[in-house]
């Protein structure tokens, strides 16, 4: 799976996203850099602003930082297989004396490696960092290490479910899209879901719907975490919980890392199977197997169905009880619209530049 040549031409297809993940790590360090000289600053000034209570640290917002790297991850896999499906130099690669399976494996091994690489230096100095501010006596240099093993873990799984998806998308838009569409599409749609059934059911009954009442917000955790890149994105509220508050236990909090890791196996294994039957005569396309389309088509209808719902349907829901009337019409029209662009962009071929 590790070749040279391979390697050579990985990096030469996806050198610049590649650099790009890199500076997007160290982002990382450079940002709690800022974070640990404003909290020292807080805390030289505690009594002088006539504060009595013990001083209280809290990792504050990276939001960001997790948004980022997901984002270079994904780029990253589209530019390693859909990149090449768009600009047509992948008919070459697979001509290449080299298995299809190993030329994708190939593909994986190097982007691994490089994002372990960069969360492992990026993560060395922020522990270089913490440790030479008179705040590691308030956090422990241990949740520094929690964030690379979540990171690793959550960044792994989102490259290679791209990587799979780049099997399956005929093009870089497409590998980009549905790369981030079904990343999140757990939380995006059970919440279209629960927002529908609220506005049904204060429609009907006129009571306000609240999820505690009927057991739902216990299922709010479980879908987060199938939509896992989240967790990165709030990284540092386990960090709070377990290294600040003492909240939560640390071993407990590492199952965060058990989604990402299935998610890693099952893509590894379906591109292993879909690798010797790779379909090349769509590329450009939006799917490489036509056969997906229908399913496809209904994915989308359903989703923007619920979407047009949502937003005809609650505009006034503040003044009123929402009209189911307007929220079935609202979902007809933005589902039969999402319905015909797809259709349009089903025979569409976006390609630029032949290698």
């Amino acid at each position: 799976m590790f070749n040279k040549a391979l390697w050579l031409r990985n990096y030469k297809q996806s050198k610049f996203v590649v650099w790009a993940l890199w500076l997007v790590c160290l982002y990382f360090p450079y940002k709690l850099n800022n974070f640990l000289s404003i909290e020292e600053y807080s805390l030289l000034h505690w009594d002088e602003w006539g504060n009595s209570d013990p001083y209280a640290l809290y990792f504050g917002n990276f939001l960001e930082v997790g948004l980022f790297q997901v984002l270079a991850a994904i780029l990253l896999a589209t530019s390693l297989i859909g990149l090449e499906r768009t600009n047509q130099s992948l008919d070459f690669t697979l001509a290449l004396p080299y298995k299809r399976s190993d030329i994708f494996f190939s593909k994986w091994i190097f982007g691994v490696f490089h994002l372990a690489l960069a969360l492992g230096v990026s993560v060395v100095i922020s522990m270089i960092i913490l440790g030479n501010s008179v705040l590691n006596e308030y956090l422990s240099l241990g949740a520094l290490g929690y964030y690379f093993l979540l990171a690793l873990a959550t960044l792994t799984g989102v490259y290679t479910f791209s990587l799979f998806i780049g099997l399956i998308g005929a093009s870089y838009v497409s590998q980009l899209a549905f790369s981030l569409i079904f990343l999140f599409l757990p939380y995006g749609l059970y919440n279209l879901v629960i927002k529908g059934i609220a506005q049904h059911y204060i429609a009907i009954t006129g009571n306000s719907f609240i999820k505690e009442n009927f057991g739902i917000q216990k299922f709010d955790n479980f879908v987060e975490s199938l939509s896992f890149p989240l967790l990165l994105m709030d990284f540092e509220r386990d960090i709070n919980e377990i290294f600040v508050w003492k909240q939560a236990g640390f071993l407990s909090s590492l199952s965060v890392i058990i989604i990402p890791i299935i998610v890693t196996f099952i893509s590894l294994y379906l591109i292993k199977r879909l690798s010797p039957r790779f379909k090349s005569e769509n590329n450009g396309k939006v799917l490489a197997y036509e056969e997906l389309f229908p399913y496809l088509k209904a994915g989308v209808f359903i989703c923007f169905y619920l979407l047009g719902g949502m937003v005809i349907g609650s505009s006034l829901a503040y003044k009123e009880l929402p009209s189911l009337l307007s929220y079935h019409l609202g979902g007809l029209g933005f589902g039969i619209i999402a319905y015909f662009v797809l259709t349009k962009l089903a025979g569409a071929r976006m390609q630029f530049g032949k290698k």
